[in-house]
């Protein structure tokens, strides 16, 4: 399988989020009336279908400058601020040991079943997690929404109608309890406040808050790999491990770069931008959203998208984007020639080799076939200079 290298990741990274709600009105012992779901996926917009009846606006295409970047002279258009001591937040957690034993326990343990570590030796306690089955019933019929299997519930979170988590302490696993309770006169649904209900429960086990590092087995780390990653070859407790390390590591990372990146950006003054980069980064962006095929692929407008996620038109959503973006590639230029970082020919033939041989790509022409060196170019620098950056940065806890 070929590993998949993404040139002109300095432009930004316009990645579609395409998000759904659902609600309705059912009802439930928590006192909510509605309940919520939603699922992201990351889309690429060019992947979809054309629907040919869909009429489509002919495209002017924005050639490459005839000035890279590497050879402007950017100081033109962009005074650096102070980058050698950057200070900076990172809104992430640091992938140290004792950061990735925690988060190995937190998925290892969600993943408790009632035959496989599952607590079923004591009565339910005030804070535990009791995982229930229950039906609600009025007048002796069970009512929509009031009825659940394998429910996750924290007694004492106050989560549940009054009497509900009060009603399970003192219940032991595999032990069926009826809870006479009533509804808030003010619950949402009308059908059901203020009155008078009936909650069979059943208690399944308790989740233990703990599993110790050598009592975890690799069957249920299997179950973590197989059905919350997608990844079958995370089958053992060191794999998932492994794995949550790389995880932890790559998002402080991400968090890390991303910081520094804007602090950079804010701290230089910048003139007219170059208009010809400014229409080609534009052009990027809008060809990786897929913008001239986006309402045959989705089945609504762009501007329908763009305007309900970021209270902006599409146009103005790649015209922000893309002078973000130029504005953070001539900085780093700018950095880059100062410091001497600039990516000679010689090393990103290298660079590009060494890509092609990690992704199993039989050349760097196949690697390349699309794209422009120049992109390339740009990424290889933009890595140079951000972990120089890194080195200097000071990051406020």
């Amino acid at each position: 399988m070929k590993k998949r290298y993404q040139a002109g990741a300095c432009l930004l990274a316009a990645v579609m989020l395409m998000t759904g709600c659902s609600g309705n009105g059912a009802a439930n012992p928590s006192g909510a009336s509605g309940s919520g779901a939603s699922s992201s996926s990351v889309v690429e917009a060019s992947s979809g279908q054309q629907d040919n009846n869909v009429p489509q606006t002919p495209v002017v295409r924005v050639e490459a400058p005839e000035i890279p970047l590497n050879e402007m002279k950017v100081e033109d258009y962009v005074t650096l601020g102070d980058y050698q001591s950057i200070e900076v937040t990172v809104d992430s957690v640091e992938a140290t040991e004792e950061n990735v034993s925690a988060l190995l326990n937190e998925i290892y343990v969600s993943y408790v079943t009632a035959d496989n570590g599952g607590i079923k030796d004591r009565a339910v306690q005030n804070g535990d997690t009791a995982v229930i089955d229950f039906v609600g019933k009025k007048d002796g019929v069970a009512f929509a929404g009031g009825t659940a299997q394998g429910q996750d519930l924290v007694i004492g979170s106050g989560s549940y109608i009054a009497g509900f988590e009060e009603g399970l302490i003192g219940v032991m696993p595999g032990q069926t309890v009826d809870l006479n309770l009533t509804f808030p006169e003010y619950y949402d649904n009308a059908e059901l406040a203020g009155q008078a209900v009936v909650f069979t429960v059943t208690v399944q086990f308790i989740r233990p808050t703990e599993v110790k590092r050598e009592d975890m087995k690799d069957e249920i780390a299997a179950q973590v790999g197989l059905n919350e990653l997608g990844n079958a070859e995370i089958n053992t407790v060191d794999a998932l491990e492994d794995y949550i390390d790389v995880y932890l590591t790559d998002r402080y990372d991400n968090a890390l770069q991303n910081s520094i990146s804007l602090k950079l950006v804010e701290s230089c003054t910048f003139g007219e931008l170059p208009q010809d980069m400014l229409a080609y980064y534009g052009q990027t962006i809008s060809d990786y959203i897929g913008l001239d095929s986006f309402e045959a692929t989705y089945g609504f407008s762009a501007d329908t998208y763009f305007t309900y996620y970021y209270g902006m038109t599409a146009e103005q959503y790649i015209s922000s984007s893309a002078e973000a973006a130029l504005k953070r590639d001539l900085v780093f230029q700018a950095i880059a020639n100062a410091e001497n970082l600039k990516v000679e020919e010689e090393e990103l033939q290298t660079k590009l080799e060494e890509y092609a041989a990690t992704g199993n790509y039989a050349s760097v022409e196949e690697l390349t076939e699309g794209t422009s060196r120049e992109d390339w170019r740009n990424n290889i620098m933009t890595e140079k200079v951000m972990e120089f950056l890194k080195g200097k940065a000071v990051v406020v806890e």
